[in-house]
């Protein structure tokens, strides 16, 4: 099982002090991701609040999933979700979804991952996910 990363990892889209709304897009072209592959999409900083994720994706092949979700860089900070907005969403055909997940709250500290898992059968082509969130500042 191998970790790739993204095309923007460690990159925070913004870091507003006094209640922002921001969004961030990331991305990521798989080259023949195994199953169970864990591609890290970026940061998403401590004391947000996810309101909307949106998952676009190239038709990565047939009998692909991805699941997409969060985990925390310090694991006392809170539990790690790593399905939280998509749980094995079919990839075979290129598509747009928003998720059906209600508002997330990630703790005060040091944030999350944006985290996706390749299911299914071995994924090839570009992945994009897109983050609202209302960050409230610690």
């Amino acid at each position: 099982m191998a970790e790739v990363n993204g095309d923007r990892y460690k990159n925070l889209p913004m870091a507003g002090e006094y209640g922002n709304l921001a969004a961030g897009v990331y991305t990521k072209t798989l080259a023949a991701a195994a199953i169970a592959d864990t591609v890290l999409l970026g940061d998403i900083p401590g004391a947000a609040e996810i309101t909307r994720v949106t998952l676009v994706n190239a038709a990565l092949g047939a009998s692909t999933t991805l699941s997409l979700g969060y985990r925390y860089k310090v694991a006392a900070e809170g539990s790690n979700a790593l399905t939280a907005f998509f749980n094995a969403a079919s990839t075979a055909s290129a598509a747009r979804a928003d998720s059906a997940a209600d508002v997330v709250q990630i703790a005060n500290g040091a944030g999350v991952e944006l985290v996706a898992t390749v299911g299914g059968a071995a994924a090839t082509g570009k992945i994009t996910a897109i983050v609202e969130y209302i960050y409230r500042g610690q």
